[in-house]
């Protein structure tokens, strides 16, 4: 594996993204966000981002959630909204 390998900028990973909902890593919020991974995982415990999602052990957000979160304003989550993982219904 090449670890030299440049990683796409933040215009380049919307482009590629954009083309289906999908759900974004850590790693990639925080490129998006020009944050660490740190700040993330800050912002999400005290409720300063949009919410995530659990899929099997790994946090996700919603890209689209992501992009609407960042043409609001980046506004904090009402105190209405929970920013824990929704629980999915079992079948």
């Amino acid at each position: 594996m090449n670890h030299s390998a440049k990683k796409p900028d933040s215009e380049t990973m919307l482009r590629v993204l954009e083309s289906e909902q999908i759900l974004i890593s850590v790693d990639q919020l925080a490129r998006l966000l020009d944050v660490s991974p740190r700040t993330v995982w800050r912002l999400r415990k005290d409720k300063q981002i949009v919410e995530s999602l659990r899929v099997g052990g790994s946090v996700r957000w919603r890209l689209d959630d992501v992009k609407q979160w960042v043409a609001d304003g980046c506004p904090a989550v009402t105190s209405g909204e929970s920013n824990k993982p929704r629980k999915r219904k079992e079948t």
